[in-house]
């Protein structure tokens, strides 16, 4: 469990595949640094190196750029006991001494469920989201109890019902074993799929970065059109380093307060209803200047707002990384498909694999798994995809999914049960904290957890709420 392995070293060897997945080779002449290793909570997955690996990735790529732009090396490092609290940064985030919660645990559709056939379907709506909730209940026409909900699903087969729901945009999946999820159309689908999909999609003149920053990222705009986690979180990634991020929501659909809370720290937020013809004008002005395009809504909403990658990237002359999250992947039977985290832990097997042969399937001992291993492929994806069109020119299209980055924690192998005994099944390491003071009073959250040398590291701390500013460009160095 201690320890330290270094990359120069040879002794990282999944992030060294990471890494040429995304084609990083020569672009970063640092050195990283892991502390720890699992296992360091009862699960036999490697939860913790999964969480570091992704953060030293992502940071990499930060350190690739601070490279290109000042010629400077960076080193970083990451103990693997505060990346598995970063696995579940939403769980230590506090207002005024007040912990938010979520609250999905609370919510009655929100779970696991007996089918007719004797299979067990996961659905979720959230918070909850009130158009999610409300669906189920119209198709059962039932009222909003666990008891009442469960009597209702054991009424059809898994087939039929993961269907019917479908149809309906609500999130349902059954719980797969690993190997049945291969053998699925939608695993075999996206099982061979890189999982951080970096494609070009145009040509263009290079892009160069400016020379003699102040951060990483400065001068990069990315207009950050998503919601829930893995999105939001992405576009937080590169506002720590400097980026102009806009959050671009609708005043129909906000995210809670404890999610906005801690996903979008050092952005500024503006609503934009796209079905009016003034705030689309709006929304098509801010993308003649976008360097980095992110959402992560589903395919449906792309076509029916004119959002997909041809409508967008045309928009900037100077090109555009055009960044998709989704849940399933963007290929397949059930690319489509609308789901959060525990769907992509329950369909890709990884539920089975940790309640363990013979027993009921488990989620993630920290809940939450797929969201924040996400953000940072993406963050990843989108740095890369920077340093390309700085490089060669062009736009790209990023592609990161729920499920493939689940996939991606199960390629890292097992632990045997026998060598879990005696570790907590929840995550009871002590956090480094910090705290700082906004316009919603004094913010506790989790402290930086990765480390750099010779590179202004982490830095946000503006927050303001959804729709609080104008849909224009602004430079991060102003914001407080």
């Amino acid at each position: 469990m201690s320890g330290k392995r270094r990359l120069l070293n040879n002794e990282l060897p999944e992030l060294e595949k990471l890494m040429a997945m995304v084609g990083l080779e020569n672009k970063f002449s640092g050195n990283a640094t892991l502390i720890g290793s699992d296992p360091i909570i009862y699960s036999p997955h490697k939860l913790s190196e999964a969480m570091s690996y992704c953060l030293l990735l992502s940071g990499i790529c930060t350190a690739a750029i601070w490279e290109k732009r000042t010629g400077k090396t960076v080193n970083l490092y990451v103990s693997n006991f505060n990346a598995l609290n970063y696995l579940h940064s939403s769980h230590y985030v506090s207002q005024n001494n007040k912990l938010m919660k979520i609250g999905v645990e609370n919510v009655p559709v929100n779970g696991v469920f007996k089918t007719k056939d004797n299979r067990l379907l996961m659905t979720i709506a959230g918070p909850p989201y009130m158009k999610l909730l409300n669906g189920y209940l119209d198709v059962f026409k039932c009222p909003n109890t666990k008891e009442a909900y469960a009597k209702e699903v054991a009424k059809y087969n898994v087939d039929e019902l993961e269907n019917l729901l479908a149809e309906k945009g609500l999130p349902a999946c059954r719980i797969f074993e690993t190997k049945e999820w291969l053998e699925h159309p939608q695993g075999k689908a996206i099982k061979d799929l890189p999982f951080i999909g970096i494609e070009k999609i145009s040509d263009g003149e290079t892009v160069p970065f400016n020379t003699d920053p102040k951060r990483p990222l400065e001068n990069v705009n990315v207009l950050d059109f998503t919601h829930v986690l893995a999105g939001p979180k992405s576009g937080r990634v590169l506002a720590e380093n400097g980026a102009n991020v806009l959050h671009v929501s609708s005043p129909k659909h906000e995210d809670t307060k404890p999610q906005h809370l801690s996903t979008d720290i050092g952005k500024k937020c503006t609503y934009l209803d796209l079905n009016l013809k003034d705030d689309r004008d709006k929304m098509d002005k801010l993308l003649q200047d976008t360097d980095v395009f992110v959402s992560s809504y589903r395919p449906s909403v792309h076509i029916k707002l004119n959002l997909t990658a041809e409508d967008v990237v045309c928009k900037n002359p100077k090109g555009m990384v055009y960044v998709t999250i989704n849940a399933y992947g963007h290929t397949g039977p059930w690319k489509d498909r609308p789901g959060f985290d525990p769907n992509g832990q329950v369909a890709t097997g990884f539920c089975a694999d940790e309640g363990g042969k013979g027993n009921l399937p488990k989620i993630s001992p920290v809940m939450y798994l797929g969201d924040l291993i996400t953000a940072y492929f993406a963050s990843a994806g989108m740095q890369v995809a920077l340093l390309r069109r700085a490089e060669e020119g062009g736009s790209y299209h990023v592609k990161v999914s729920l499920s493939q980055s689940t996939m991606w924690v199960q390629s890292l192998g097992t632990i045997d049960f026998d060598k879990l005994d005696g570790l907590p099944e929840k995550d009871t390491y002590k956090p480094i904290m910090e705290t700082f003071k906004t316009m919603y009073g004094e913010i506790e959250q989790l402290s930086p957890c990765v480390k750099f040398e010779n590179m202004p590291g982490y830095h946000a701390r503006h927050i303001e709420p959804y729709g609080a500013s104008d849909a224009t460009w602004f430079d991060a160095k102003e914001l407080k």
